[in-house]
């Protein structure tokens, strides 16, 4: 009977778990409400479901025919054929599902990549950024990416071969124009992963005192307020405002998690912060020099001359080895 690997099997559980982090993630009103974030999680699990969708066929799969199997000396020697030509074909079908998951495996470049890419521009630099914005918009729709600009002209891109294409771009682009030179610092990162927040009664501890304060005799006399705290973060909330220590409870629940949740994403932006510093400090070879005096593109990496124009315009991209896919 063909199986798959462990390692695959594990491989694969990641990404159930993954998809289904993801799927409860869009249900979140806070991550409803930021497009931005709803659109990358959206093209992440985009890139997740195939596979997952083809595991779980191979999961339903072998538990029908391991429970036939199991089960066989039930049936009467009159049936067996008939069973024995269903477990038959439910082998044929489950080698199909096994060789589509490894074609899916084999296929690691269908894997979508996350990158963020930032700008840190000299004098002058600004409108190189703008313009590499402009550009790399191009790209992703000549590539079928999703790209989202930040507040701060940042970038989250996410897509097949998004890494292989913006690697190359990290470095120093510089800008020459009427109007003088400048240059700008393009940093490549990997997103880190942003993971979903639930909390559950084992990360919880909780402790019930008596009230204290104005409120009545109920309040003072009855053990009704109730103190949580997120064992892993430390995070405590404390109600007492209530009449029962059961409303209590579910009111310190809501706020704790919400605390919770604000505490994950913090913690997220710090981490995006530092990726971003560390991927700009180790931008510094030259990239490409934007000639709009000569209308002239020197492709540094390549060590290649382009017409301005054509390059902005994409019409170049069909001839630039490293970008094709």
């Amino acid at each position: 009977m063909r199986t798959l690997s462990n390692e695959v099997i594990k491989e694969l559980n990641i990404m159930k778990d993954r998809l289904e982090d993801i799927d409860n993630m869009l249900t979140y009103p806070e991550v409803i409400a930021d497009t931005r974030l709803t659109t990358r999680l959206t093209v992440e699990a985009g890139g997740l479901r195939p596979m997952v969708d083809k595991f779980l066929e191979y999961e339903r799969l072998v538990a029908e025919r391991d429970d036939i199997n199991d089960n066989m000396h039930i049936f009467d020697l009159s049936d067996r054929d008939a069973v024995s030509k269903e477990i038959a074909d439910m082998e044929n079908s489950l080698s199909g599902t096994i060789e589509q998951i490894y074609n899916l495996l084999r296929s690691r470049d269908s894997v979508i990549d996350r990158i963020g890419v930032v700008f840190k521009s000299s004098v002058g630099g600004d409108v190189m950024a703008r313009i590499l914005i402009d550009l790399y918009k191009k790209w992703a729709e000549w590539f079928g990416w999703s790209l989202i600009v930040g507040d701060d002209l940042s970038l989250e891109i996410s897509g097949v071969g998004v890494a292989k294409v913006m690697v190359s771009e990290m470095g120093v682009h510089q800008i020459i124009n009427a109007d003088g030179q400048g240059s700008v610092c393009v940093g490549v990162f990997d997103l880190p992963t942003l993971k979903s927040v639930d909390v559950e009664d084992k990360d919880i501890r909780v402790d019930i005192f008596r009230a204290s304060g104005a409120g009545g005799q109920h309040i003072n006399t009855t053990d009704s307020a109730v103190r949580l705290t997120h064992i892993s973060t430390g995070i405590v909330v404390v109600c007492q405002d209530e009449r029962s220590q059961v409303s209590n409870r579910a009111r310190a629940r809501r706020v704790l998690l919400e605390r919770v949740r604000e505490n994950a994403d913090r913690k997220y932006q710090d981490e995006m912060s530092a990726l971003k510093t560390t991927a700009l400090k180790n931008a510094k070879n030259k990239i490409r020099k934007y000639d709009y005096v000569s209308n002239k593109v020197h492709d540094y990496v390549l060590d290649k001359m382009f017409d301005l124009n054509k390059f902005l315009s994409m019409d170049v991209l069909n001839n630039i080895d490293k970008i094709s896919l």
